[in-house]
């Protein structure tokens, strides 16, 4: 068991190297070509289910924009790739800061991306700007941590009353052409 380390400097990380090296010959999400990037590390909730708080505790930490956006032209421009996995542990922490990224995305031109992410049903159920801001800069599919719609499991997995919250969420979504991909957690103890 080894101590638990520091957290890393992401505005220090370099990009990664997308080459030929890799065992498989690239990512794909169904049938099409695809790459993987991340924008932020960490999650702020407290689901008791998750793995992400023992990796780095409660924090949420992004990368600077300009390091995301050099990584997307990078996907698109260099490697030609028009599918982006976003693989955060949950994106959408800092609406904020998401704005901004879709801002300078759509700012770039990009035709054809097609972004995939994972996000909260909290925070997209109340920042409707944030989804049709996403929806304008290439984002197409969200996978949303609905779990349950037992408030009773919800309470059991520390999720709190989101019920109406991924109701909303999913609502957003539609209403600006995202797709949703539901999470849903089966085999609770009752």
């Amino acid at each position: 068991h080894n101590p638990q380390g520091e957290l890393l400097d992401l505005s220090r990380l370099k990009l990664p190297i997308r080459d030929k090296r890799r065992l498989t010959r690239g990512y794909h999400i169904v049938n099409r070509s695809a790459e993987v990037i991340e924008t932020s590390r960490g999650c702020t909730r407290s689901c008791n289910f998750c793995s992400i708080r023992h990796m780095y505790g409660r924090s949420f930490r992004p990368f600077p924009t300009e390091r995301v956006l050099a990584d997307i032209d990078d996907i698109y421009l260099r490697r030609r790739c028009r599918r982006i996995f976003i693989a955060d542990d949950n994106m959408v922490l800092s609406p904020p800061r998401v704005i901004e990224l879709c801002r300078a995305i759509v700012d770039r031109g990009y035709r054809g991306l097609h972004v995939d992410v994972q996000a909260d049903c909290v925070t997209l159920s109340r920042n409707e700007e944030m989804v049709a801001l996403m929806a304008r800069a290439g984002f197409r599919s969200i996978f949303l941590g609905i779990e349950s719609v037992s408030r009773r499991n919800l309470e059991a997995a520390q999720k709190g009353d989101i019920l109406d919250a991924s109701r909303k969420a999913v609502e957003l979504c539609h209403r600006h052409g995202i797709m949703v991909v539901g999470g849903i957690i089966f085999g609770f103890p009752d």
